[in-house]
């Protein structure tokens, strides 16, 4: 009740900050620019040793090399602000049916697991009823298990993930795959939304549905490293300084998120603490696009409380000029995707 009362006494002020904005014509032109578009193709597939990774939005990866699949987040269904404010959402039919849609357009069947970065709805919200239908391990911190509730078998061995090899820090392994969680800090939000959103607090007690907005707490927050024969990936989904363990990563491809960059003092030190550590060669730009929207096509920009998403992306790839070496940037839309292939092989 104490968050449902903070986040009501901030309705009229976010009301003005939430409505639906849309790029301008020179926005989409700029997004345009950097589209991958010609600089890889399908060609890419006859390699042995290639990883084709889609965008979602948000921070929804998938990662294929043909044999095996690994989803980051999976957040599909993306309901509105009054929704999650009101009624809540259900893990029910009409939901699963949102999921099972995607995944079918995007051909899932080889899925082996939904890994979530944190708990908060835009990136655990759909995990679970994701592993449910396809089989796939659950894995996050002991708050996502939490929302597979009434989803026994899902529930059971993301617990048994955790238990066994997150809290231990030991590396998961999926076909080709290679995965390790590194905990990391949530962006830095207005305390008193922070507060609501429970940042830097898990999901306290049995989690219900219908959850609200205010029901998804953070969790534990994890940068992720994926190793794999066509290289190595970093999915840094919190505009947060990079935890110390990326300091011994080479990434080729970086996937990070520019959220509330713009607004916050130390952006020039998150993004060195990210890419500029990690000796990025390909940085993707994420988190920059309004996930209350439900879109298969083209993203839209974050609503005003969030920042400005041209601004963000701005930021980022200013920052990426003043590297030694500047990585290559690509922006991505709702199923863009760009595939890392190891030239060696």
């Amino acid at each position: 009740m104490h968050k449902a009362f903070l986040l009501l006494i901030c309705l009229p002020l976010l009301n003005a900050c939430v409505l639906n904005r849309n790029f301008s014509e020179e926005h989409i032109a700029y997004l345009d620019s950097y589209k991958p578009i010609d600089k890889f193709d399908e060609t890419s597939s006859k390699n042995s040793s290639s990883l084709k990774i889609t965008y979602f939005g948000v921070s929804t990866l998938l990662f294929d090399d043909g044999e095996n699949q690994i989803l980051v987040d999976g957040f599909f269904t993306r309901p509105s602000l009054e929704k999650l404010f009101t009624f809540g959402v259900e893990l029910d039919e009409y939901h699963r049916e949102q999921i099972e849609a995607v995944i079918d357009e995007y051909n899932m069947a080889d899925l082996l697991a939904v890994i979530a970065v944190h708990s908060h709805h835009d990136h655990a919200m759909d995990a679970p009823l994701i592993a449910d239908i396809t089989g796939a391990d659950l894995v996050g911190s002991d708050s996502t298990c939490k929302l597979a509730l009434g989803l026994q078998t899902v529930q059971r061995k993301c617990y048994e993930i955790f238990n066994k090899r997150i809290l231990r820090k030991i590396p998961l392994q999926y076909g080709n795959f290679t995965i390790k969680l590194i905990q990391t800090a949530h962006t830095k939000l207005p305390s008193i939304v922070a507060s609501a959103l429970g940042v830097n607090k898990p999901i306290s007690g049995d989690f219900h549905y219908p959850a609200r907005l205010w029901d998804y707490a953070e969790g534990e927050s994890y940068s992720i490293h994926i190793t794999h024969p066509s290289g190595s990936i970093v999915v840094h989904a919190n505009s947060a300084l990079g935890p110390r363990e990326l300091e011994k990563i080479e990434a080729d491809w970086l996937f990070m998120s520019v959220a509330r960059l713009a607004s916050l003092p130390n952006s020039q030190e998150i993004f060195d603490s990210v890419a500029k550590v990690t000796s990025a060669k390909n940085i993707v730009p994420i988190h920059w696009d309004d996930f209350s929207r439900q879109t298969h096509k083209n993203l839209s920009p974050q609503k005003l409380f969030l920042g400005d998403s041209i601004e963000e992306i701005e930021l980022l790839m200013q920052l990426n000029t003043q590297l030694d070496v500047p990585a290559d940037t690509y922006i991505l839309d709702f199923g863009d995707h760009v595939w890392m292939t190891n030239k060696n092989k």
